[in-house]
């Protein structure tokens, strides 16, 4: 017998087939396309209908009934002829008399539960964690509806001791479970019809049971007594759509089984239909176009035989026929041991058990698609057709296919798309695709729980999540489900990977069921150079390999900048090719708008947000709830306490508008009391509270509950919610990256939303923004200026230095955790036990160093062996390694960036180099010592330099704000691909491919000889923009790289910005470089250079007149020649009057 968890409809989901024999046929080459379908039509309980149903029955689900459940239940008394257990000698049979008899004598009331009431239950089917002790043990009756076991005993087994203490003992443990016991003895069956005492006692404590459970045993006595099946045209129809999903699940299991097959001529179908007709037909045209569909995909020949289907429905006209498929098939009836007397009949029939879920993914070996993308043969309507029909969206969004594709062919992917572009899908999609399940890794719970509650709204519901907010059962479960199959995937947080336990428990999953993907969202979080970096993150890639090694990895993010795509390139060991994302970011939705704030007083800030709401109150009625159609709002803020923290702005704003504002944060916010004449600050709830505070936020915020939410970033990545008609940033965020995701949490039903930054500028004198922004600052350089003004007068640039200042303690700092490491544990090729508490130093804080120390080889794996606070212990294993091991892996490291790095002495003049250069050179130092700080030095400089940059780029835009539109294209240049863009990323991994640096700055740019001869040099503003707006992305991330720097010289020298920091700056920095080139290469940069500087305006010459002549002081005739400015003119007359004077010298 197979039983199934399967509906489209909000009745029994649960049923059995009986009779149908035969092993699943899994080497048939249908075998796995099978699976899938069978694993789609039982996605969700209930799923929704295909297209093609829906035409033919009605999408029921958009009813407003559909939520009404109707039960199955039939009139007739089941027939149990072998199961209930007697004396067949004597034929004594109390229990089946009990059963059949006594049930409408004495519980008249309750009659209808011998149609609810099985016998012969194994104790595992009632509990499933039973144990060996009560394995293979039964039960004469059990009710799930009411939790009650009946047992009727025999006279010899009152005088047993044994069985009279398992008895008690199983009564004990059912009890444990929720499960009511009443013992009935076969003499008080005998007794009855005298109304024996003992026996009414019992009756009366199984109608007090009964009663208990009145509310569930009612509705199936409303539907017993009064049946509802087809009483009207909407329960009719949940009648049919349960008919053919119940035997859409046959067909399947037959062929699987190879009881049919595709290529089978014929098809008959010999069908005795009890309640329900005319759905055979139906269910089994759906099913074929689904197979056409599959088979396309799957590169399978199609086949339909011609099917014939024979209805009957009384049995007593019902006729068994050799060389057909005989199908008796109930709704209404529950199973019994018919079938067992008619074994060439298969037999359709629901369960008694409503609450267990019998759904288990068909497995099979994953499925390497070979999608066509155009042409005549294009699989692209397959994959169209798929997503109409299980999730219900009429086309892909841009980008979503390549990801895919890419994905089902089962390549490693990175896939990068805009927020709100539906990178969820992208996964979802090819999970239910293939014949296996997979797994999600989240770095946020509220991410966990908003890709859940969509997933459900989809109507699949066989995913769960894993998170620190459940108790160790509810983890266990889960995670049990999930090794049983119950789920196509589920969401799990990365700290889990870090688990010896979850590690051991992954290997055993990977040996038992097949893992298709292993999904990490927001992958950017893997990289140190992420603006969302997660520790938890680092090793897990390499975990995920090592436990899980035939899954495919897909990464996916809507941030990446260049740095950090080179960490995912290595880590997932991918090519270019397998990254996919759009050649354009764009939101035609979305508009920008940034409120300028000079005020002196920080508090007009508050007063504009207040005036904003309420203007937008005024015309659009932001704060009137109306189920979907309201208009919901999301604020983000930097501060989670204080006056601009989401937790004062949040109660403010309710107040002012006298309605529910809600606040989210990552942590529990605080708020200031008075206590004894002191004002202290505490917690605004426990831990727990908290919890389960910010669960019940983000779903009230789903259900519109309330009309506004005032977050931290901490829900930055955590929302998919169509109606979030406005964004507003109390603040400019850290990052244009940043901007753009949390930005994007608006307009996600593609409908114009609008995004405000309310933008407080700094009180900062000139000199003092030179030092922030300029590349060559040290970070105590920027600490002095935040000293200087202190938190509460900062604006927005310096609260966002705040902040990364505050989580980083410098370099002499972390030497100290790193060097206190490796002096108390490094011994090579050993595993060691680090206790946190005894180091004196945070968990965060070892966890850091422990990677970098891997970074040099030293350090191999690790995992975390206890995770209660404050008494975390991290196991460690090192590697084998030597002195030239570790300063290999500290260059390995370093040139993944950088690649012209290099650690040669004679470089020790050079701004780049000298630093390290110094450390190499310290006798004092040990050698590990110097790959430390080598490391520390090396990143501290380029980690500060790449937030500096994040922030310019943002603050540039603000600054320069005029108007929407332009605001919005100066955001999505950062973000465009185009050939131009694609050439630098190039130049950011090649820095000296001279040829390529000249081929950005002409239209074509493949023909460039020809094209220096005709001089093309691209000069629209427009254009130079979008190559400006590129290479503000990759100079996020590449300080020293020569290439970029020359072009963003020269690109700002052409934009009239030659004094901004990314112009003169850069350009003087790339001609140090070029400086140690060949004479050659030398020569061919300063004749290209001076044809560009040809053509510019001649105002802007001199600048560039005085860098070349600097670096070419053999050459400022040829500058002269070409520039035609003054500072090369006095140059040359300078020259020759020092040469004439020479001449006259020597005369």
């Amino acid at each position: 017998m197979e039983k199934y968890t399967a509906n489209y409809a909000n009745t029994n989901p649960n049923f059995v087939i009986q009779n149908i024999k035969g092993e699943n046929r899994v080497r048939d080459k249908y075998y796995p396309m099978l699976c899938v379908l069978k694993n789609i039509i039982q996605r969700g309980y209930p799923t929704t209908m295909s297209e093609f149903l829906q035409k033919s029955i009605g999408s029921i689900h958009m009813e407003k009934n559909f939520n009404k459940k109707m039960g199955f239940i039939d009139r007739n008394i089941p027939q149990w002829s072998r199961t209930i257990k007697g004396d067949a000698e004597e034929q004594y049979y109390p229990a089946k008399e009990f059963f059949e008899d006594m049930i409408p004598k004495y519980l008249p009331e309750y009659q209808f539960i011998q149609q609810l009431m099985l016998p012969e239950v194994a104790f595992e089917d009632i509990v499933e964690d039973s144990g060996e002790y009560f394995h293979g043990q039964q039960v004469d009756f059990y009710l799930p509806q009411a939790k009650l076991v009946i047992e009727i005993d025999g006279q010899r087994h009152k005088i047993e001791d044994v069985t009279r203490i398992n008895d008690k003992e199983r009564a004990m443990f059912l009890q444990k479970h929720m499960i009511d016991t009443v013992r009935l003895t076969t003499s008080e069956i005998n007794e009855a019809s005298f109304k024996n005492e003992q026996f009414m006692k019992k009756i009366k404590l199984i109608e007090a049971r009964l009663k208990q459970y009145s509310s569930i045993l009612n509705f199936y006595k409303s539907h017993y007594e009064h049946p509802p099946y087809f009483i009207n045209d909407y329960n009719e129809k949940l009648m049919k759509s349960s008919a053919i999903i119940r035997f859409q699940v046959l067909v399947i299991s037959l062929l699987q089984k190879k009881r049919i097959k595709l290529d089978d001529n014929d098809w008959r179908l010999n069908i005795l239909a009890r309640d329900v007709e005319h759905f055979a037909e139906l269910a089994i045209e759906d099913l074929f176009i689904w197979i056409k569909n599959l088979c396309k995909l799957n590169k399978l020949p199609y086949y339909k035989p011609n099917i014939q289907i024979t209805y009957c429905k009384d049995a007593k006209d019902y006729i068994f026929e050799n060389n057909v498929i005989n199908i008796d098939f109930s709704l209404l009836r529950r199973w019994t041991d018919e079938n067992i007397d008619y074994e060439n009949v298969i037999f359709v029939r629901s369960d008694y058990n409503d609450k267990k879920n019998y759904f288990e993914v068909s497995i099979s070996d994953p499925i390497k698609y070979k999608i066509i993308y155009d042409g005549e043969e294009s699989d692209i309507p397959v994959l169209k057709f798929l997503l109409k029909n299980i999730f219900g969206f009429d086309d892909f969004n841009d980008g979503q296919i390549p990801i895919i594709v890419n994905t089902l062919a089962l390549n490693d992917t990175i896939g990068i798309l805009p927020t709100g572009g539906g990178k969820s899908l992208t996964y979802q999609f090819t999970a239910l695709l293939q014949p296996c399940i997979s797994f999600v890794v989240c770095p946020i719970k509220s991410l966990m729980y908003d890709q859940k509650y969509n997933t459900f709204k989809k109507y699949i519901t066989y995913n769960d999540y894993i998170s620190s907010d459940q108790d160790a059962s509810e983890k266990n479960q889960v995670s049990k489900n999930f090794a049983n199959g119950k789920y196509f995937f589920i969401w799990m947080s990365p700290e889990r990977f870090q688990t010896p336990k979850f590690r051991k428990y992954l290997e055993k999953l990977n040996k038992e069921k097949t893992i298709a993907y292993a999904v990490i969202d927001e992958v950017h979080c893997l990289s140190e150079w992420g603006h969302d970096f997660r520790t938890s993150y680092l090793n897990l890639i390499k975990t995920i390999r090592k436990y899980c090694p035939s899954s495919t990895l897909l990464g996916l993010t809507a941030t990446a900048s260049s740095f950090v795509l080179e960490d995912l390139k290595v880590e997932f060991n991918l090519s270019a090719d397998n990254i996919k994302t759009l050649t354009s970011f764009t939101r035609p939705e979305l508009n920008f708008h940034v409120i300028k704030d000079d005020s002196e007083s920080l508090d007009d800030k508050e007063k504009e947000l207040i005036q904003l709401l309420k203007r937008l109150d005024e015309k659009d009625n932001i704060f009137t709830l109306d189920n979907e159609n309201s208009k919901s709002g999301l604020i983000f803020t930097m501060l989670k306490n204080g006056s601009m923290g989401c937790y004062d702005l949040s109660l403010r704003i309710s107040g002012e508008f006298n309605i529910n504002a809600e606040w989210y944060s990552g942590e529990i916010p605080k708020k200031t009391v008075s206590t004894n004449g002191r004002r202290v600050k505490i917690s605004v709830m426990p831990q727990d509270k908290f919890d389960e505070y910010k669960l019940k936020v983000q779903n009230d915020f789903q259900e519109n509950k309330y009309p506004l939410l005032v977050a931290t970033k901490a829900f930055g990545m955590g929302i998919d919610k169509s109606n979030i008609r406005y964004t507003i940033h109390f603040g400019i965020p850290g990052s244009l990256e940043s901007l753009y995701q949390e930005a994007g949490r608006a307009g996600r039903d593609k409908k114009e939303a609008n995004c405000y930054i309310l933008y407080s500028r700094e009180k900062l004198t000139p000199d003092e923004f030179e030092i922030l922004f300029n590349p060559d600052t040290s970070i105590e350089e920027i600490s002095k200026i935040q000293e200087k003004y202190g938190f509460k007068n900062s604006r927005d640039i310096l609260r966002n230095f705040f902040f990364w200042l505050n989580s980083n303690k410098g370099i002499a700092y972390e030497f100290k955790v790193m060097k206190k490491i490796y002096d108390s544990f490094a011994k090579k090729g050993t595993t060691q036990l680090i206790e946190c508490k005894k180091l004196e130093y945070s968990f965060s804080e070892i966890q850091k160093a422990i990677y970098k120390l891997s970074l040099l080889g030293i350090i191999e794996d690790w995992t975390i062996e206890n995770w209660n606070k404050g008494s975390q212990i991290i196991k460690i294993k090192l590697n084998k390694y030597t002195k030239k091991t570790i300063m290999d892996s500290l260059l390995k490291y370093i040139k993944r960036y950088d690649k012209e790095f290099n650690l040669d002495i004679t470089n020790e003049q050079d701004i780049k180099y000298s630093k390290y250069i110094k450390i190499l050179r310290d006798k004092s130092l040990k050698e590990y010592e110097k790959a430390i700080l080598i490391l520390l030095e090396w990143g501290y400089d380029n980690i500060v330099y790449n937030r500096r940059q994040s922030i310019k780029n943002i603050l540039e835009l603000c600054d320069g704000y005029s108007d929407p539109s332009t605001f919005k294209e100066g955001i999505e240049k950062f973000f465009r691909f185009s050939e131009k863009s694609y050439l630098l990323d190039h130049i950011a991994q090649n820095p000296t491919d001279i040829e390529s640096w000249f081929r950005i700055f002409y239209e074509n740019g493949e023909n460039i000889e020809e094209e220096l001869e005709e001089n093309k040099v691209i000069l629209e503003k427009n254009k130079l923009q979008e190559i400006q707006g590129s290479l503000s992305r990759l100079l996020e991330s590449y300080r020293y790289n020569t290439g970029l720097n020359y072009i963003s010289g020269i690109v700002r020298f052409l934009l009239d910005e030659f004094d901004n920091q990314d112009g003169k700056y850069r350009l003087e920095s790339a001609l140090g470089q070029i400086d140690k080139y060949k004479k050659d290469e030398k020569q061919k940069i300063l004749k290209r250079t001076l044809k560009i500087g040809k053509i510019a305006k001649k105002e802007n010459k001199e600048d560039l007149s005085e860098l070349l002549c600097e670096y070419y002081p053999n050459n400022i005739i040829d500058i002269y020649e070409s520039l035609e400015d003054n500072f090369s003119l006095l140059k040359v007359i300078k020259n020759s009057k020092e040469r004439i004077q020479k001449i006259g010298g020597a005369l």
